[in-house]
């Protein structure tokens, strides 16, 4: 009662205090930040583990079975699943919801380090990470030319815009979907390395060897240091065509362009991504956890804009999918809704009470307890979503 007492007795007090909860509220209310739901810790771990050209058969006997052998004596796990596909595989480690996760994730870990010396010496060392519940994307650009194939589109987009869009602030990472890169390949003949004696694995040690390129030290003076390194002498096809992969018995060099054919193109495509039938790519826009999306949308809206000046000829490049426009239109409808019904609550209760001025006070009291619960909502951690 003392706090009503104050009010009535001193009624300044009452004025500044009230602004002073309005004031610190709407601060707290700019630093919230902002999404759809909101941030869960979800207690899930998965090992991701690549080993390339091996079947889902093999990967599943290999490397899946091998690391759930050693996942399954952990303690605190609610669920292991796993799937496995040509080349790569990924086991997925569910928690107990009251369960400590960090030291979850070093008992996954360890398990991982135990299991890791009996899988395949050619498959990648298993990654493993911590699922937050973030990571996916808020925006999708697409970037279509009719002047430049898919591969070129690819390289443009590596060497000029990831880096761009990385650097805006907020944005977590950018992933390329629907890339085409260009390599190497190498085309191996059977029937010319049988006559000749070459193997498959006296092609690989070649390339191994010759195909290297390392530091060779420093060469200081009293002035500078310089440092030197042993150049790449494979830098062109024509380069790989002249390899030496094995010296004949009669002491002469059999040559790369002897047993293969050595040219430049595109890797083998294994997805594709079309936009109105057409093939193009898209830079996928992962937020961070603890960043405003809305303001990361206007921020790679107006980069967006600004970038079209500078795009090759034939080359268009626009946002096809923005999951804040959701968002900002649902919290949008949420300030409507408690504006509404902040008008609906003092039109009650004036019909109900019949005095203006008995009316007044919840009149004043409805906002100003709405904005200081963002003071709340700013220190414990919370964010502005459809549920707070």
């Amino acid at each position: 009662m003392w706090l009503s007492d104050i009010s009535v007795k001193r009624p300044v007090v009452a004025v500044v205090l009230s602004l002073l909860l309005c004031v610190f509220g709407l601060v707290s209310f700019d630093r919230l930040p902002v999404r759809e739901m909101p941030d869960i810790d979800s207690p899930v771990v998965s090992i991701g583990t690549r080993y390339a050209g091996a079947s889902a058969s093999i990967m599943e006997s290999q490397i899946t079975q091998v690391l759930e052998d050693e996942l399954s004596g952990i303690s605190g796990i609610e669920e292991i699943t796993s799937v496995t596909r040509n080349g790569f595989s990924r086991i997925t480690v569910e928690f107990e919801l009251d369960w400590d996760l960090i030291e979850g994730v070093s008992d996954v870990r360890d398990a991982v380090a135990r299991a890791q010396r009996r899988l395949p010496d050619e498959a990648d060392e298993p990654v493993v990470s911590r699922d937050n519940g973030s990571g996916e994307p808020a925006l999708y650009i697409n970037l279509a030319s009719s002047e430049m194939d898919r591969a070129q589109l690819t390289e443009y987009a590596e060497r000029t815009l990831e880096d761009r869009f990385s650097l805006i602030s907020g944005v977590s990472s950018v992933g390329i979907y629907g890339a085409l890169y260009k390599v190497m390949y190498v085309e191996l003949d059977p029937v010319l390395m049988a006559g000749r004696g070459v193997t498959t694995n006296d092609i690989s040690a070649a390339l191994r060897a010759e195909n290297i390129e390392s530091p060779g030290g420093e060469i200081r003076n009293d002035v500078t240091t310089m440092p030197v390194r042993t150049k790449r002498l494979y830098m062109t096809p024509e380069d790989f065509r002249y390899l030496v992969v094995r010296t004949a018995n009669d002491g002469s060099p059999i040559y790369l362009k002897d047993v293969a054919k050595v040219f430049i193109g595109s890797e083998n495509e294994n997805a594709t991504f079309k936009n109105n039938g057409v093939n193009n790519l898209s830079l996928a826009i992962v937020p961070q956890s603890d960043a405003n999306p809305l303001d990361v949308a206007k921020n790679v809206r107006e980069l967006v804009d600004s970038l079209q000046s500078f795009l090759p000829d034939g080359t268009r490049l626009w946002v096809d999918y923005d999951s804040t426009v959701f968002i900002e239109r649902s919290i949008s409808e949420v300030y409507s809704t408690l504006f509404v019904t902040g008008l609906l609550v003092v039109l009650v209760l004036y019909i109900f009470i019949g005095q203006a001025r008995a009316t007044l006070i919840p009149a004043v009291t409805v906002p100003v307890s709405l904005v200081s619960a963002f003071i709340a909502a700013y220190f414990f951690g919370f964010s502005i979503n459809l549920l707070t």
